[in-house]
């Protein structure tokens, strides 16, 4: 894979800008932020036997359940505080402790998986829904009978409800993964056997201990409440950051090896405010963060103009539109799968004459300071 020299220039500007080091003050007081409203969520919905107060108490702790999951994204991208230990702890708190989600298949499916070839279709595991949806026009070809009759017809009324199971099928995945791993002595590590530690310890503080004090029904209840809201809340955030039908899908053996233009094409951001931006945690700036994953979301505001320069004068497109349009255009493409890319080339924009600048980083830099 060819990566480009702008891109290496600007990589240079942000290691000299400090934007590699994480401000981690202000990190920490964000994932406790979000940790206090899903606890005080939970907490609200014991104590009130309003149905009216309970539903609000649930869309509380679901606001804080998201934020406490995109800051782990972050953090298993190495990139929400310096350390690396403190990073790994981040992300066990934030998906294995508190959902139930193993750690080390969320590394090995998304960080390792995922972030190479996004949206290579046999490749990316988060582009990988079948057989329950289809994504592009070939899974649709490739299908026959009731298969195809309900990839065409009725696979965009039936996605909505599963996203309430979302959460536990993760969970699922991610048990089977740990256990091979486990079997396997020459895939098996320490960070294996710390991820079935605190599994088993999220089951017993939050399913095991309630019941100590409430009826299992009832824990089982509100446990299946949580994880159902975080479904179509995550699915929200990250969705618009792939599925859209203007983020192209490739197959293996789509020939283009720039780098640059593999992640832009692919890739998608949204526009929102500063609530959003607390809430998503980066995600909305999915773009930046394929481009930077070690770099902290606080940053990618200010990084964000001169990633749109560098698209610009290397002829890649740069996706970007409101929050509302791109969560449409994530459901509409179960109603009309995306074509199958054969060549990337097809996304080339013009690129914008020669200015007289000396090189790339001066470009880049002076965009910066007019922005």
């Amino acid at each position: 894979m060819v990566e480009d020299p702008l891109l290496y220039a600007l990589r240079d500007e942000v290691r000299a800008r400090g934007w590699y080091r994480p401000p981690t003050g202000l990190n920490l007081l964000q994932i406790a932020s979000h940790v206090a409203l899903a606890l005080g969520g939970i907490a609200a919905f014991i104590a009130s036997d309003s149905l009216f107060v309970r539903i609000c108490a649930l869309v509380v702790t679901t606001t804080g359940s998201l934020g406490i999951t995109t800051f782990t994204h972050t953090a298993s991208h190495y990139a929400s505080v310096r350390r690396k230990w403190a990073n790994e702890l981040l992300t066990y708190f934030g998906f294995t402790f508190f959902w139930g989600e193993s750690s080390t298949y969320w590394w090995n499916k998304h960080v390792v998986g995922h972030h190479p070839v996004p949206n290579v279709i046999g490749a990316d595991p988060d582009a990988d829904l079948s057989p329950w949806f289809a994504l592009t026009e070939d899974e649709v070809r490739a299908s026959h009978g009731l298969l195809r009759f309900y990839y065409e017809r009725l696979q965009c009324y039936v996605f909505p409800f599963t996203l309430a199971g979302m959460v536990f099928g993760m969970q699922a995945q991610g048990w089977v993964f740990v256990l091979k791993a486990l079997r396997d002595p020459a895939r098996r590590s320490s960070k294996h056997w710390i991820d079935l530690g605190v599994l088993v310890l999220h089951y017993g503080v939050w399913i095991g201990l309630p019941m100590l004090f409430f009826s299992p029904l009832s824990v089982l209840g509100l446990y299946a409440l949580r994880a159902a809201g975080l479904g179509y809340a995550v699915l929200a955030v990250a969705g618009p950051g792939h599925l859209p039908l203007y983020a192209a899908c490739i197959g293996t053996d789509e020939p283009s090896q720039d780098f640059l233009m593999r992640q832009t094409a692919t890739t998608a951001n949204f526009t929102t405010g500063w609530l959003g931006r607390w809430l998503c945690g980066g995600l909305e700036y999915q773009v930046e963060h394929h481009l930077f994953p070690k770099v902290n979301h606080a940053y990618y505001p200010q990084l964000s103009p001169m990633v749109q320069e560098l698209c610009r004068q290397r002829g890649v497109p740069y996706h970007t539109c409101s929050w509302d349009r791109a969560l449409w255009k994530t459901y509409s493409v179960l109603a009309t799968p995306k074509r199958l890319e054969p060549d990337l080339e097809v996304f080339r924009l013009p690129v914008p004459q020669p200015t007289g600048m000396p090189d790339a980083v001066e470009s880049l830099e002076l965009h910066d300071q007019s922005a």
